[in-house]
């Protein structure tokens, strides 16, 4: 765990900013942080890797992958 949250409505204030740029057909590229070392959940195969449902790219929005 990495401490206490300080914004409990982060995850959909991302959706609802992300629905609308789509609604306003604004361009979106995606972003995801991974990491190389074998004790960060931000490495490949950790779950905490992973892209969260509700703001998921698009077939035709790009995805950069920063290591």
């Amino acid at each position: 765990m990495w401490g206490k949250r300080n914004n409990l409505q982060a995850e959909g204030n991302i959706e609802r900013i992300l629905r609308h740029w789509r609604e306003t057909n604004r361009p979106v590229f995606h972003v995801q942080h991974l990491s190389m070392s074998s004790t960060s959940p931000l490495r490949r195969d950790h779950i905490g890797s992973e892209i969260k449902d509700g703001v998921k790219p698009l077939l035709y929005e790009p995805l950069f992958q920063k290591v």
